[in-house]
């Protein structure tokens, strides 16, 4: 899924900086998919940051919320 995630923004960010800044949060996110507190911080940061583009990222919020709620 953070693989998918991290290919759909390669896809549809152009600004290069920008994208940078949210591939790095979704690889804060694989790394923290163990820790439910941290998992769900580093979710909350990646919407907020990523909100104008939801569309690309909608389809893999269900996911990511569910793997927040049921992480360890």
């Amino acid at each position: 899924m953070f693989e998918d995630l991290k290919s759909e923004l390669r896809s549809n960010v152009t600004d290069l900086q920008r994208l940078d800044d949210l591939l790095s949060l979704v690889s804060d996110m694989q790394a923290s998919q163990h820790d439910s507190k941290n998992l769900s911080e580093k979710l909350g940061l990646f919407i907020s940051k990523s909100a104008d583009i939801m569309t690309i990222i909608a389809p893999f919020v269900p996911a990511l919320t569910g793997l927040a709620a049921g992480a360890g």
